[in-house]
């Protein structure tokens, strides 16, 4: 699977559907994750789309590595996120050698992968 085909959904994506959603998401993460978490925590946020969620998260002082592989997602996070480093990858084949205290795969991303040891992986 390819995810070039994300690109031409990049702006769609970018302008809409991150609208509210990313606010809402901070409320339960800033209740349930964010107080487990030590302080600098390193997050690796998975299949980061537009970096909407990854640029709040790392507002709460976390490190914070978005990884997606739509390039013209990634286009757009870095905007929306300028403190956070991003990473073009499959996750499905995640070569990082850096080791995070947490990850997060945020929104309905893991539905994207459609093949069940694709899931495991």
């Amino acid at each position: 699977m390819s995810y070039d085909c994300y690109d031409d959904f990049a702006f769609f994506y970018n302008k809409y559907w991150t609208f509210s959603m990313p606010y809402a998401l901070e409320k339960v993460l800033k209740k349930i994750l964010f107080p487990v978490l030590p302080k600098r925590a390193s997050v690796i946020d998975l299949c980061c789309g537009t970096g909407n969620m990854a640029d709040i998260i790392s507002k709460y002082g976390f490190n914070v590595y978005g990884v997606d592989g739509s390039l013209a997602m990634l286009a757009y996070a870095k905007i929306n996120a300028p403190k956070v480093e991003f990473i073009h990858q499959d996750i499905r084949n995640l070569d990082i050698e850096e080791r995070f205290d947490c990850s997060t795969c945020l929104f309905d991303s893991i539905n994207h992968i459609i093949e069940p040891e694709d899931v495991i992986k």
